[in-house]
């Protein structure tokens, strides 16, 4: 069965792009490449076009992978970027922000913040596979402000109330 498919508006902003696509005809993430690198310039603080198609990120380096290009969300929707699984188990990059959320509003270049969680240098290139982007629905909550909450067998048990690893 094909899912079904939410039209967006999508316009290149750079030449060497790769278009968001799905590998697979299930899939519920489109990949994302990477079409231009920025560094933090030390002296600014601002982030900089590297100007190069590869780079090599320091030990706990964050940078900004630009992908090419930009998107109309539609109205009620939001769109996250996340990391892959392959990225995840196989790389040291981290995307920093996961998942960074993208609100229909937004018309700029999208962007992942990525970063290198060793202690060794690891390089990135332009047309790296960096994560892939889903679309959901956008719910805004109606926030009731009452003086009690409804009791449950949890309770206020939070962080490690179900176990943690190693049972401890």
């Amino acid at each position: 069965m094909q899912p079904f498919k939410i039209p967006v508006k999508t316009k290149r902003l750079r030449d060497n792009a790769i278009l968001p696509d799905y590998k697979h005809v299930t899939d519920s993430g489109a990949d994302l490449y990477v079409a231009n690198i920025k560094r933090k310039d030390s002296s600014t603080r601002e982030y900089v076009n590297v100007c190069r198609n590869t780079y090599t990120l320091a030990p706990f380096e964050t940078i900004l992978c630009q992908v090419g290009f930009a998107v109309e969300i539609p109205d009620g929707f939001e769109m996250q970027i996340r990391p892959t699984s392959g990225n995840a188990l196989f790389t040291p990059f981290m995307i920093a922000n996961s998942p960074g959320t993208i609100d229909s509003c937004y018309r700029g270049e999208i962007g992942v913040i990525v970063k290198n969680v060793s202690l060794e240098y690891h390089t990135i290139s332009v047309g790296d596979k960096i994560a892939q982007m889903v679309i959901n629905p956008a719910h805004q909550i109606k926030f009731e402000i009452v003086e009690t909450l409804s009791d449950t067998d949890r309770g206020n048990k939070g962080f490690g109330s179900t176990g943690v690893i190693g049972g401890k």
